[in-house]
């Protein structure tokens, strides 16, 4: 699904078979490491030649224990798993200068 607001283009795709319980688990499987390259690869053939600037996930809370194994599968790309995670990415983008309020 492709959504475009504020001059940002969001590409999202589902991980077919990553279930709430695998995500509770203390290890993804590999068919739920498989389903998540495959879900970035669908992604990067939407995004065509733009560049991708990140990953992040819905229901953060539960794919932050598996952040690291989500760094180790998709290498070459910032993987932000909560809103957390996304809070040193973001401010980057803003600087030093203005202020920043997030809320969730």
């Amino acid at each position: 699904i492709e959504v475009k607001e504020a001059g940002c283009k969001r590409l999202l795709s589902v991980c077919k078979g990553v279930t709430k319980e695998k995500l509770m688990s203390d290890r993804l499987d590999s068919s739920a490491v498989a389903s998540i390259k495959a879900c970035v690869d669908r992604i990067i053939g939407k995004a065509g030649k733009e560049s991708i600037a990140g990953i992040s996930c819905d229901v953060g809370y539960l794919w932050l224990k598996h952040q690291r194994t989500l760094r180790q599968a998709l290498p070459q790309f910032p993987v932000l798993t909560t809103p957390m995670m996304q809070l040193p990415f973001i401010w980057t983008c803003f600087g030093n200068e203005k202020t920043l309020l997030v809320t969730w």
